[in-house]
């Protein structure tokens, strides 16, 4: 089983993954939560993160120099989370990775 094969199953049955920061974090119905489902999700969890994270739409700044941060972002741009950046920090990490 690969990881696109693994989010198949697990979307198929309900559940979901999701990257927050450097883990792995899922959520699935208690019949579909095989012994074999977590084995595999351990065995393919850089695959998986990389095809999460992929998947994660990143904070711009628009053409009006608005910072736009999508709620479906990776959690360490919800500034209005404990311990996530800061709009200046944000702001800051596009500019400099020229995110723009």
């Amino acid at each position: 089983m690969n990881a696109l094969e693994i989010l198949e199953q697990v979307n198929r049955s309900g559940g979901h993954l999701w990257a927050e920061g450097e883990t792995l974090k899922y959520k699935i119905p208690e019949e579909a939560c095989s012994d074999d489902l977590i084995s595999a999700m351990r065995e393919h969890k850089p695959e998986l993160m990389q095809v999460l994270i992929d998947g994660q739409p990143a904070p711009c700044i628009d053409q009006s120099g608005d910072l736009i941060i999508p709620f479906n972002s990776t959690a360490r741009y919800h500034w209005w989370l404990e311990g996530s950046l800061s709009i200046k920090e944000i702001r800051g990490e596009l500019k400099q990775n020229l995110i723009l």
